[in-house]
């Protein structure tokens, strides 16, 4: 079975395209990874989804899943295999749920791949939960910790 790869990124956060694929690229060559969650808002994650998904062409054999903070109320976008909404969330307040699906996918995945530059938002507490739980993380920002591989 596969390892799962993470995405987060400041919602405004334009990556470098060509750096991010190459790095999705060797996450399933050399990491094992097949799966690949993506939240679904911001540049980031949208840029992150295009590449996967461009690269499903080459690897039919990954997935792109949109973790979804919320109940999905219309159609699947066309660039996701599936969504997955972590049924605890139901229980947890509007407010809370990007919050708490973020924790949930730092805590479930093997591997983050992140564009954080600095120490506040939703993409840094989604980094500092992967951190403090041990994943791999590959941060294409400027924020920089020694655990962490920036690329």
């Amino acid at each position: 079975m596969g390892r799962i790869c993470t995405f987060f990124g400041h919602r405004d956060a334009e990556p470098a395209t060509q750096r991010l694929k190459q790095l999705i690229r060797e996450l399933i060559e050399n990491q094992d990874v097949t799966t690949f969650w993506c939240g679904g808002y911001g540049a980031f994650d949208l840029a992150a989804a295009e590449a996967v998904h461009c690269l499903q062409k080459e690897y039919e054999h990954i997935s792109l899943i949109l973790v979804l903070a919320y109940p999905l109320r219309k159609p699947l976008p066309a660039l996701y295999d599936s969504s997955l909404y972590p049924p605890f969330l139901e229980a947890v307040p509007k407010k809370l749920a990007i919050i708490k699906r973020n924790e949930w996918m730092a805590q479930n995945c093997d591997i983050a791949v992140c564009l954080v530059d600095h120490s506040h938002g939703g993409a840094y507490y989604g980094y500092r939960i992967a951190r403090c739980n041990q994943k791999t993380i590959y941060n294409l920002g400027g924020l920089g910790t020694s655990n962490v591989k920036n690329k």
